[in-house]
């Protein structure tokens, strides 16, 4: 695949999760507005380990409403990393009802040479009404792939880019941290409308990772 064809396809990527997007809470707000929902607060950050020349420009999660809860809904929240940093701390605005982390997402790259990430996980969790919760971090690691079982951190294609970014032949190592009072001094300094805000500590359970499509193995387990 020529560089045109790889910036394509990339710009492509991008501008599909944008169209599912939501911004979460506008960072200049000095108030919740309630109407939009109660306010969820996760924090992730990604390490390249198997590429560490290609640490992360722009992170995000995908969250559904679980199942039986009526129509979908949910949202993509997503932040763009800044240079020296691997982390970001990601709002979403929901109604109440019960949801599920599905999807962590991530890009890393530098021209010509740009990878995606997109690893599908089940983290479900419970949003009350007018509230602000914290979930907690989610510590992501992209290591070598070595276990055929394992799913791969992003799609194969574009080969070149998705290799030389350590996506397309790497697998993630997630773990669930308990990091409240960083991320909420951070998320108070970043957001007026949360700075005299109670912020509830409810970190995920657990979160499954999916394995690779055609794998008979159980997926793997996760828990704080």
């Amino acid at each position: 695949m020529n560089t045109i064809s790889r910036i394509a396809l990339v710009g492509s990527m991008t501008a599909l999760l944008s169209a599912c997007a939501t911004m979460g809470l506008d960072k200049k707000a000095t108030q919740v507005d309630w109407s939009k929902g109660s306010v969820v607060v996760t924090s992730v950050d990604l390490k390249n380990e198997f590429k560490p020349n290609y640490n992360p420009n722009w992170l995000a999660i995908s969250i559904e409403k679980a199942k039986g809860e009526g129509s979908t809904g949910g949202g993509t929240a997503w932040e763009t990393v800044a240079e020296g940093k691997t982390s970001v701390i990601l709002t979403h605005q929901l109604p109440p009802g019960k949801y599920s982390i599905k999807s962590l997402q991530g890009r890393a790259g530098q021209f010509p040479f740009m990878g995606s990430m997109s690893f599908s996980v089940d983290a479900p969790f419970e949003v009350p009404p007018k509230s602000v919760i914290y979930l907690g971090h989610i510590a992501m690691t992209n290591k070598e792939k070595v276990n055929p079982d394992d799913q791969a951190s992003g799609a194969p294609i574009p080969i070149i880019d998705q290799a030389v970014t350590g996506f397309g032949n790497g697998t993630l190592q997630v773990t669930l941290i308990d990091r409240y009072d960083q991320d909420v001094a951070a998320l108070k300094n970043d957001y007026p409308a949360l700075r005299d805000m109670s912020i509830s500590r409810t970190p995920l359970a657990r979160m499954e990772l999916d394995r690779s499509s055609g794998s008979s193995a159980p997926k793997v387990i996760v828990k704080p």
